[in-house]
């Protein structure tokens, strides 16, 4: 049976791997909202611009 010294230095440890693993998942979560972001902001300004397409096709005018 293991010593209560040795089932807190085991404890911490485990901590310490789980808290560097919340900071590995955390980072990776940011680049992904990142990602997520830059996307949006492509869609939104390709619907814009199809929007534009479309406006100028039935006979409006690009810029409205």
């Amino acid at each position: 049976m293991a010593s209560l010294g040795e089932t807190i230095e085991k404890l911490q440890a485990e901590l310490q791997q789980a808290q560097e693993q919340i900071e590995r998942l955390t980072s990776q979560l940011q680049v992904c909202r990142e990602a997520a972001n830059d996307s949006e902001m492509r869609w939104q300004g390709e619907r814009r611009a199809f929007e534009r397409v479309i406006r100028i096709l039935n006979g409006g005018r690009g810029n409205e």
